[in-house]
């Protein structure tokens, strides 16, 4: 039904979440007041999905899914929002859905081992393209 692999697109979504949780907990550990949050939009009918499905998936998509203006609001939210800053202790690490609201991520984004292995190949993964790219490597947090 759809053009993508929604498998590696679950996956990615994850990983977002995990990649958020773990550098708002190193971003602590240096005392810095740094937030970090994954963010939902909500189904958003963007170009992408309208140009790469088929005509059922456009019709579902264009009546119930958000506008790409729609869809932006959350992000915005979480970067602008006085909300956030003025209690930026309950929005630390934390996965937004649609409206700012503090949402449950999959259970598995929760999992530390998970988390430190993704942190850990990322930064083997862009240090490995630095060097190729003979640019200076990332510190070790």
């Amino acid at each position: 039904m759809f053009p993508f692999d929604m498998i590696r697109y679950a996956v990615s979504k994850a990983a977002a979440a995990i990649f958020a949780q773990e550098l708002q907990r190193k971003l602590d550990e240096q005392h810095l007041p740094i937030l970090s949050m994954s963010v939902h939009p909500g189904e958003v009918a963007t170009q992408g999905l309208m140009a790469g499905n088929n005509a059922l998936v456009k019709v579902v998509a264009k009546l119930t899914f958000l506008t790409p203006d729609q869809g932006a609001v959350s992000p915005l939210f979480a970067a602008t929002a006085m909300e956030v800053r003025k209690n930026s202790e309950k929005y630390k690490g934390q996965f937004l859905l649609p409206g700012g609201k503090i949402g449950e991520s999959n259970p598995v984004t929760r999992d530390d081992r998970q988390m430190k292995g993704l942190w850990d190949i990322t930064t083997k993964e862009v240090n490995d393209q630095l060097h190729i790219d003979g640019l200076p490597l990332l510190e070790a947090w």
